[in-house]
């Protein structure tokens, strides 16, 4: 059985060599090709009025006026400008500091500023002191 199966192998691979059988193999790798290419867009789309779109540019323009129309609706939810909050954040005590120290995991990346917990941590009640009076 084995050995018919490698006889039937060694014939295909072999055939493969000659210039029919190159040709087939890369037919073969461009179905491949072909069948694994993602499908990216549509070829036709429909305008406002249902009129169906073919060419090229008409597709591209239906799309650009698609999403002109999303982006030039106007947001009804608009918050109103507030006036900012200059100065420190009130009700920052030790005690908190304290309870978010405890909360924090170690052996962490550092944050933006290159300190890590665990240095915060390791300088105990200074540390929450400073960071409290922030």
């Amino acid at each position: 059985m084995v050995a018919m199966a490698k006889d039937r192998a060694w014939k295909y691979w072999s055939a493969l060599q000659s210039n029919e059988g190159r040709a087939k193999m890369f037919k073969i790798a461009k179905q491949i090709r072909k069948e694994r290419k993602d499908i990216v867009g549509s070829k036709y789309v429909r305008d406002e009025n249902g009129t169906l779109k073919v060419k090229e540019e008409t597709v591209m323009e239906r799309w650009g006026s698609y999403f002109l129309s999303l982006l030039g609706e106007t947001n009804e939810y608009q918050l109103e400008e507030e006036d900012k909050v200059k100065g420190p954040i009130w009700g920052l005590t030790e005690q908190i500091v304290e309870q978010a120290l405890k909360s924090m995991k170690v052996v962490k990346s550092p944050g933006p500023f290159g300190v890590t917990s665990d240095l915060i941590k390791a300088a105990g009640a200074a540390s929450e002191m400073f960071i409290s009076g922030l």
